[in-house]
């Protein structure tokens, strides 16, 4: 049995992952892509910030007070908001504008929500029953 996942636009492949060959992709990754990786991870692993990005993947603009309303705290929202700027996943205009995510935004919150949820889902149900 072979498992793959596959990411394609129209009938084109874009990306290909055989899962029985995971351990031969891990070999090719340079210290600057776990550090990009891990980064990334870092970002999505707080609760908070998630759910900010989680709002603003929806296309939905937020004022900083609005920010604030998820995170209960001038501080903690401006430390919510900095690495998501810094990385390029949301944008902000001029002082008082809102923000909004950009699309490297929205796609690292589909990955990383929806995408990793279901192909968890997906992937243990096939790894039972095709053992």
């Amino acid at each position: 049995m072979t498992l793959e996942i596959l990411l394609i636009k129209n009938d084109s492949v874009l990306f290909r992952f055989p899962l029985d060959s995971v351990g031969d992709g891990l070999e090719t990754l340079s210290e600057s892509e776990i550090d990009r990786i891990s980064a990334l991870y870092t970002i999505g692993a707080n609760r908070k910030r998630l759910k900010v990005m989680l709002e603003l993947a929806k296309g939905n603009e937020m004022r900083f007070s609005e920010v604030m309303q998820i995170v209960m705290n001038p501080k903690l929202a401006q430390d919510c908001l900095q690495p998501l700027l810094k990385e390029g996943l949301v944008l902000h205009g001029e002082r008082g504008s809102t923000y909004r995510a950009s699309r490297r935004g929205v796609a690292l919150v589909a990955a990383m929500t929806l995408g990793v949820g279901q192909m968890l889902d997906v992937l243990e149900r096939e790894l039972e029953t095709g053992q």
